[in-house]
């Protein structure tokens, strides 16, 4: 979905619905942009900020988009946005909470024989 039209739909929906369309569709495969170039991720930054202008009704010329981004929505940069759902999946598989395929991939290193 391209944030053109999302911007003429964005009238029949909630902020809250927009702003889980927007990070689902960034969020996805996320964990492949580790170690990306700034290239790569300053092109979801851009995505990301349109799509803030359009949750917060701001023009494409306002001030202080990353501010309201970050206070207002509580979303985070691209790549903390990366590392942080790394941790969380590197978390949930060192405490069985994923799926057991992940687990059984990810052990402590303390575990391993020969450490």
């Amino acid at each position: 979905m391209s944030f053109f039209k999302l911007s003429r739909i964005q009238r029949s929906l909630d902020n809250d619905c927009v702003a889980t369309l927007v990070t689902s569709r960034v969020d996805y495969c996320g964990s492949l942009l580790i170690g990306a170039l700034n290239k790569t991720t300053d092109k979801l930054k851009c995505v990301l900020n349109s799509a803030a202008r359009i949750v917060l009704n701001m023009h494409i010329f306002d001030r202080g988009l990353t501010r309201f981004r970050k206070s207002e929505l509580h979303w985070q940069d691209v790549v903390d946005r990366v590392r942080f759902r790394v941790c969380v999946q590197v978390f949930r598989c060192l405490h069985s909470m994923a799926a057991g395929y992940l687990s059984t991939l990810c052990q402590p290193i303390s575990g391993v024989p020969g450490r």
